[in-house]
């Protein structure tokens, strides 16, 4: 039996009691929680002082960014005629923060400038020295710049009749102040305008026009270009086999001999006058000017004409043709840049106040061909061949008896032998007194007197009216002869292929890159919705009442030159 261990000597007393207690206290719990409540308590406070500084390193950055970028979007503004560096340095000194300020930066260039700055805080903390964090960096930088690639622009403007008066007025003082902000903010050398000007149809400079070798002329006394629906789906003119000289004449007024007027009274579906002909890569300010100021207003709405003109004036395949225009006219036109420059901007302006309208045609009639008409030169007088005989107009006006005649009854002569003048004769042919009082003998028939008209000759010195009425009704008084010569000879392609047109070539140039602003002017509700369409974007869309055509016009060359923050 092993033996027992020797017994520990028992504590007695204070000695006793002291370790007791001691050992109570080891396996007692109470008042743990409260020492790691302490510690979580000094995490947190480093916590919230933490984020309390990086508050306000934060909002001191703010203060530095926003102080930058006012101070260079406005030093950068080409308008801006102080020392750029100067007004960076002015605006970080006004806001209190010239001592945090590290660099300005200035490029200029022709049309463009970039201005840059840097500035750095050190933001010392209120808690996290704590920790060792000495400071917190707070930097900011800004960079905004003007740039402004060069611009190729046409302006597309409706100088239809319905523009008369004040409209036409405002059109002019609006195109005007938009060469003159872009100019002004660009220089000359990085703008170029094509002013087309629209109505019916968009009439060519002659020589322009012969250049594109793929019209044949009937006539010249205008040029336009009539075209087909499938013509629209692209942007370019040349090229186009099915495209036709339009047709001279005026659809619309009375004009004729037996009203003492011609055809500069009339309206013509090609306007053939100077102040209504397209105006291809205008440069100089005043140049534009000039151009604009001439336009006057006539005519009806042809919108999808004017945006064709305007697309392919842009378009670099026409640059062969302009540059033998520039030769023919003597003046410089700048080849138009590829539609993958970066450094081009190529931008079309369309301008209405209404919608499309009739874009008139004759039915079958060739302006080259010979008509029914014959012309006295010098009485100024027509006389219409039909049914073998020779009918005269200025007669049946008048109400003369005798408007028939055979073809060897020259009316304003008689038989030599029977005339009772006194004159010599020899006793054949017509005696005829003429403009300076002395007779003499003429031949008697009729077509000897007179020339044939082409049917361009004819719509030249009358009107479509004129000719139905005077030429055909008159003859008999029937109302049917009329409808032939007027109602059944005018065609005009329906409202809805035009906007359909429209459409087409608005989608063709921005498929090409070129930007399109539209101007809708004093439109009804039901007017806007196919002008928004063509934009580039609605926000390219301006609608604009009347008296406002010029901030309008202003606002989009502001547009065109924007200051932009660029870092």
């Amino acid at each position: 039996m092993p033996p027992l261990p020797a017994s520990r000597p028992r504590l007695r007393g204070p000695v006793a009691d002291a370790v007791r207690r001691l050992r109570q206290m080891r396996r007692d719990e109470h008042g743990g929680m409260i020492i790691f409540s302490l510690f979580i308590f000094v995490v947190m406070l480093l916590i919230a002082g933490l984020a309390v500084d990086l508050l306000r390193t934060e909002t001191t950055r703010t203060r530095l960014q926003g102080t930058l970028d006012r101070a260079v979007l406005a030093a950068a503004d080409l308008d801006q005629e102080l020392d750029p560096e100067a007004v960076v340095r002015d605006y970080v000194a006004k806001a209190g923060l010239s001592d945090h300020l590290v660099e300005v930066t200035v490029s200029n260039d022709s049309g463009s400038r970039v201005v840059g700055a840097r500035a750095r805080a050190d933001v010392l903390p209120f808690f996290s020295h704590m920790v060792g964090l000495e400071s917190f960096p707070a930097p900011a930088a800004s960079m905004a710049g003007e740039t402004v690639n060069k611009i190729e622009v046409s302006l597309v403007l409706d100088i239809s009749a319905s523009m008369q008066g004040t409209k036409i007025a405002e059109l002019r003082d609006a195109a005007k102040q938009f060469a003159g902000t872009l100019i002004g903010a660009m220089g000359e050398e990085r703008i170029s305008v094509n002013l087309v000007p629209y109505s019916t149809q968009v009439a060519a400079p002659t020589t322009l026009f012969d250049l594109f070798g793929n019209i044949a002329r009937q006539h010249g006394y205008s040029s336009c270009a009539t075209m087909a629906g499938a013509d629209y789906g692209f942007t370019s003119l040349l090229g186009i086999e099915s495209m036709t000289q339009t047709q001279h004449f005026d659809p619309w007024t009375m004009y004729g001999p037996l009203y003492g007027t011609d055809s500069s009274d009339g309206t013509l579906v090609c306007n053939p006058h100077d102040w209504a002909r397209a105006a291809p890569g205008l440069t100089g300010l005043e140049t534009i000017q000039d151009r604009i100021d001439a336009l006057q207003a006539d005519g009806n709405t042809s919108i999808d004409i004017g945006m064709k003109w305007g697309a392919s004036l842009l378009d670099p395949a026409m640059n062969a043709v302009l540059a033998a225009f520039q030769g023919d006219i003597g003046g410089v036109v700048q080849a138009l840049a590829s539609f993958d420059d970066t450094q081009v901007d190529k931008i079309i302006v369309l301008m209405t106040d209404g919608v499309n309208t009739d874009e008139y045609r004759l039915e079958g009639i060739d302006m080259t061909a010979l008509s029914d008409i014959w012309f006295d030169e010098l009485r100024n007088e027509m006389w219409v061949r039909a049914e073998g005989r020779w009918f005269n107009p200025r007669r049946k006006a008048y109400g003369w008896s005798n408007t028939w005649f055979d073809d060897d009854e020259w009316p304003w002569g008689t038989p030599a032998d029977d005339n009772g003048n006194g004159y010599d004769d020899d006793g054949e042919g017509c005696g005829w007194l003429r403009p300076d009082d002395e007779w003499i003998n003429v031949d008697c028939e009729i077509r000897n007197h007179l020339r044939q008209l082409t049917y361009g000759e004819l719509f030249d010195r009358v009107s479509v009216r004129y000719n139905a009425y005077f030429h055909h009704r008159a003859q008999h008084g029937r109302q049917s002869d009329y409808n032939a010569w007027y109602g059944d000879l005018l065609r005009a392609p329906a409202r809805s292929a035009k906007d359909d047109r429209l459409r087409a070539v608005c989608q063709a140039a921005k498929d090409e890159g070129i930007t399109v602003f539209t101007v809708g002017f004093d439109l009804n509700d039901d007017q806007v919705d196919l002008m928004q369409e063509c934009a580039s974007t609605d926000s390219h869309y301006y609608r604009s009442a009347n008296n406002e055509l010029v901030e309008t016009f202003e606002e989009i060359a502001r547009h065109l030159t924007q200051l932009r923050l660029l870092q």
